[in-house]
């Protein structure tokens, strides 16, 4: 009774029924477009931030990856930045009818993993040396030389670029490299490192002489 009492009391003095204070408990929804908004013909209108990026990925799947022979290096994403950034400026302004997902500016960015993906192949060359002396022959040993191999990563870099302009950013991308050349050959090793001259001198049995 008493709880009766003070609800009919407390809707006289603020003038509200009891179906007028259940109502005030009502959230509002999660922000969502309002505005007839585009990504790249992507529809977005009506959908949440995270609802908006999940669309947008079904189209834009980051999956790009560099090959060689039978190895493959997982590219990092390099769209992540520009969907957060195009989102916020979506989300947190007045946003604009049509927008499309930017891909320059990466310039850097995209000789920066072609250098990553070129360090898991490339090998240094080895110059053709000395290994050691053999008493027995008087003569010294040589190793020989080995060659290298280095990654095309100017030309690498520019098939990642262009596959981000393109969009395609499921791409695969054969990577091709070069042998590398020693300096040095065995041969080369064996005309700098050797006998140029020899003198012999004879010694009596004389021990203080000697």
């Amino acid at each position: 009774i008493a709880a009766v009492v003070y609800g009919m009391q407390h809707s006289r003095n603020t003038g509200m029924t009891p179906e007028d204070t259940s109502q005030e408990t009502t959230t509002e929804p999660e922000t969502e477009l309002e505005k007839e908004v585009t990504v790249d013909g992507i529809q977005i209108t009506g959908m949440s931030r995270d609802q908006a990026r999940t669309e947008i990925l079904k189209n834009y799947t980051w999956a790009m990856k560099v090959t060689y022979g039978e190895d493959t290096y997982e590219v990092a994403n390099l769209m992540e930045e520009k969907l957060n950034g195009l989102l916020d400026e979506i989300y947190r302004g007045e946003p604009k009818e049509h927008y499309t997902l930017d891909t320059s500016g990466l310039e850097e960015t995209v000789k920066v993993q072609a250098a990553a993906a070129a360090s898991r192949w490339d090998r240094e060359p080895k110059n053709g040396s000395i290994s050691r002396y053999d008493a027995a022959t008087d003569s010294f040993i040589f190793e020989g030389e080995v060659t290298g191999f280095a990654i095309d990563q100017e030309r690498l870099a520019a098939d990642i670029q262009s596959a981000l302009t393109a969009k395609k950013f499921d791409a695969v991308i054969a990577a091709s490299g070069t042998e590398v050349q020693p300096e040095i050959t065995v041969a080369t090793a064996k005309e700098k490192y050797k006998t140029i001259g020899t003198f012999t001198t004879k010694t009596t049995a004389n021990s203080k002489r000697n």
